[in-house]
């Protein structure tokens, strides 16, 4: 809520300051309610007429409902809110959980890193196609997966996500954790924050060695015939 014509910073009221307005009208509006509406209970039963009844009762009514008007206030600017925030937290948490699993399951490799490009996340897929479980690979330089021929995409990986770029589907060749080198297809993109700002990158690596042997055997056969 805020104020007409004032500006940003003063005229913004928080939770706690609407919130404790609430309750102290409520008790005012309480204070005054009770003794008011005994006596006039009291006097309308055994004194007033019933012309004066007739008059009196609508009004009575009225300021029997202010009450209910402040609680409902209460409860539109308080509880309302609460329990959508309660709904929604449950509805992030429970897309976080099956995002999760998808990519734990999923059969491509699919690591998280640092902006500096270590290792912070690794998943099953990750491991099949390394050899690295997590705990061996968390915290490991990304690096340790790229053949020695070809440590010079590093840098130009980290600089090219750092500038907010992808690389999709790009082929090369990774290292597994028993020596033995696989050719990939590989798409780094930038993970950002909530704010939009780059916190680190993601990696994700099918292996495509089969494929490759495959295509590599046909043209053979297609250059004997």
């Amino acid at each position: 809520f805020s104020a007409a014509g004032a500006s940003d910073s003063a005229g913004q009221f928080g939770l706690i300051p609407l919130l404790l307005g609430t309750l102290y009208i409520g008790f005012v509006a309480m204070l005054f309610a009770v003794p008011v509406g005994l006596f006039a209970a009291i006097y309308m039963a055994a004194y007033a007429s019933n012309r004066l009844r007739s008059i009196t009762k609508p009004l009575l009514e009225v300021l029997a409902g202010i009450p209910t008007i402040v609680y409902g206030f209460f409860a539109l600017t308080t509880v309302g809110p609460f329990l959508r925030d309660i709904s929604e937290r449950k509805q992030a948490e429970r897309l976080t959980s099956e995002m999760a699993a998808v990519v734990q399951n999923s059969n491509d490799a699919i690591i998280g890193c640092t902006r500096d490009g270590y290792i912070r996340s690794w998943n099953a897929g990750a491991e099949r196609i390394y050899g690295y479980t997590a705990e061996e690979a968390v915290g490991q330089p990304l690096h340790v997966l790229i053949p020695e021929e070809r440590l010079d995409e590093f840098p130009q990986t980290l600089t090219a996500v750092r500038q907010g770029n992808s690389m999709v589907n790009y082929e090369t060749v990774r290292l597994r954790k028993d020596g033995k080198k696989i050719s990939v297809s590989l798409t780094d993109s930038p993970i950002r924050g909530e704010n939009g700002r780059i916190t680190g990158l993601s990696s994700i690596a099918r292996d495509i060695t089969e494929r490759k042997r495959l295509d590599a055997e046909l043209a053979a056969r297609t250059v004997a015939v």
